[in-house]
């Protein structure tokens, strides 16, 4: 009887854990909703990128300098590399070596395509 009572409050947590966890869930999924796409793009550069490419986007940071970052801002990589949205699309969804982490995992296909649009803001 004893096993009984323990397997009923387990399963009672579990089910008020398990809810919690999904309106968590649905709330971060509304407020990404409400955000402007240019808002929600910064968010997830501020979330996942400037770390190493700097608030800025200068890569002016300890982890940029360690891995040798793009410099965001850099008119000349924007022109002589011809940077396009399925580059950038790649890069974040892939990753590159030497560095840069794969996104594609983590972040949805519109994430990533907010987050290019955000990055487009460092191209002077």
């Amino acid at each position: 009887m004893g096993r009984l009572k323990i397997c009923i409050v387990l399963c009672f947590v579990a089910t008020l854990l398990g809810g919690s966890y999904i309106q968590h869930v649905a709330g971060q999924q509304r407020k990404r909703k409400s955000e402007s796409p240019q808002a929600h793009g910064r968010t997830l550069y501020v979330q996942n990128c400037a770390r190493c490419h700097g608030a800025d986007g200068r890569s002016q940071t300890e982890m940029g300098q360690l891995y040798d970052a793009t410099d965001l801002t850099d008119a000349r990589w924007w022109r002589d590399q011809h940077i396009s949205d399925r580059r950038l699309t790649n890069s974040i969804t892939n990753g590159k070596k030497g560095g840069m982490p794969a996104f594609g995992k983590k972040l949805s296909r519109t994430d990533i395509a907010a987050l290019v649009a955000f990055v487009r803001t460092f191209k002077h």
